[in-house]
């Protein structure tokens, strides 16, 4: 009975995605649709399997299905108490924004995500399987979203970014599970269509979906919106104005860089580097896994940071390294390096690169990775949660690389 829910739960939903307006006017063949949705289910089901065999005392996705349960019960039994619990803290505060653990604001994330399995265990039945495949059909939106994007600049350039937006083996595997990965993922494609849209012309719809992607992102990773709402602001500026970006983000970045070094010498509670640093400590509570590396300890000091700056660079930007890491990873390590090489071929082609690439574009997207992978590695101390967190933002940072290799000739796909 299981397998023919299975079947008919991912027959409905990739019927249900090819009769929406906005998935048809991809223009993707239904029989490549079709593949790159089935991935995603395999995908979901791999790496539920995974989890349930050789990490049950403490995965976060059956966690998160098993608090669907438990929310099902709360919406079924009391409905009315099962919306307020939203705005109750069990802190007694509202503080700590940016804890990444014991505040109001980091369970929110987790209430949110389980009030939305609530409603899809109303058909599921809290099977996590089933779950994954409607999570699933929704996360096919954001990759969508991308290469729908993507077109809107680079209308000859569907190869690569039907690679970039369906293909990546980390960001297909990371954002299949029933985790706020998945949600973040969609929610960042749909936020990055409407602002690339919104660069080109004025349309309610699209200011509407914006304001509300970004809102979800701000609730669930809220550091994450912190950096992408005023770049994504900025390049609908520059774009709208045309601009000079690279004078554009570059003087902005300048700003907000004196700023935050000058914010803590009058004596403000807000200081981006105790945030930071508090993040930190927050994550060091966690458990660590089996690929735990150590961290150099911050604290809100600018002098600090810079003296750890080496490190975090390094754990952001190039773990894991092929030649040391878990077996468990060696694939995404693999990966890496060879985005890696693909960058290196695109500096060493630079001015014929640069010249094909919306240039506005190129540094929205690489200014978002850089701050958000530079964070990571300032803060993380678990290789696969490295790999985990810059899966999701991957698209952006290759689909550049993968449009320098003018696929179109080269390629068939």
């Amino acid at each position: 009975m299981f397998y023919f829910l299975l079947l008919l739960f991912t027959a409905t939903g990739f019927l249900i995605l090819l009769k929406l307006p906005f998935v048809k006017r991809s223009g993707i063949p239904v029989s490549e649709m079709g593949i790159f949705f089935l991935l995603r289910i395999i995908s979901g089901i791999i790496l539920g399997w995974i989890t349930l065999n050789f990490y049950p005392g403490g995965n976060d996705y059956w966690g998160l299905n098993e608090q669907g349960i438990n929310e099902h019960h709360f919406l079924v039994h009391d409905p009315v108490g099962f919306f307020k619990d939203l705005f109750h803290s069990n802190y007694g505060n509202y503080s700590g924004l940016f804890g990444a653990v014991g505040t109001y604001w980091n369970d929110l994330k987790n209430i949110l995500l389980g009030k939305f399995l609530a409603f899809c265990n109303i058909l599921t039945n809290g099977n996590y399987y089933l779950n994954s495949v409607i999570w699933n059909t929704l996360g096919m939106l954001g990759s969508v979203a991308y290469y729908r994007g993507w077109l809107i600049l680079h209308p000859q350039s569907k190869k690569a970014a039907k690679l970039a937006a369906f293909l990546i083996p980390s960001t297909i595997y990371f954002s299949s599970g029933i985790h706020k990965d998945l949600i973040i993922f969609t929610l960042l494609g749909i936020f990055f269509f409407c602002m690339v849209n919104l660069g080109e012309r004025t349309r309610r719809k699209y200011i509407g979906f914006l304001v509300l992607s970004g809102l979800l992102i701000f609730l669930i990773r809220n550091y994450l919106s912190v950096v992408l709402i005023p770049l994504g602001i900025l390049y609908i500026i520059i774009k709208r104005r045309k601009l000079n970006p690279g004078w554009v983000y570059g003087s902005s970045v300048f700003l907000v860089i004196l700023l935050l070094l000058l914010l803590p010498l009058s004596g403000p509670k807000f200081s981006i580097f105790r945030i930071i640093a508090e993040r930190q400590e927050d994550f060091s509570e966690l458990k660590a896994g089996g690929s735990a590396i150590h961290k150099p300890k911050l604290s809100a000091k600018p002098a600090v940071f810079l003296e750890t700056l080496p490190s975090a660079l390094k754990d952001g930007f190039l773990e894991p390294l092929v030649w040391n890491q878990p077996v468990s990873i060696m694939g995404f390590s693999i990966e890496w390096m060879i985005i890696w090489v693909l960058f290196i071929f695109f500096l060493i082609r630079w001015k014929n690169t640069v010249s094909g690439s919306d240039p506005t574009l190129l540094i929205f997207s690489w200014l978002l990775c850089f701050t958000l992978f530079l964070i990571t590695g300032f803060i993380v101390n678990n290789l696969a949660a490295i790999v985990r967190y810059r899966s999701i933002f991957l698209p952006l940072l290759t689909f550049p690389l993968l449009n320098n290799l003018n696929l179109q000739k080269h390629i068939k796909l």
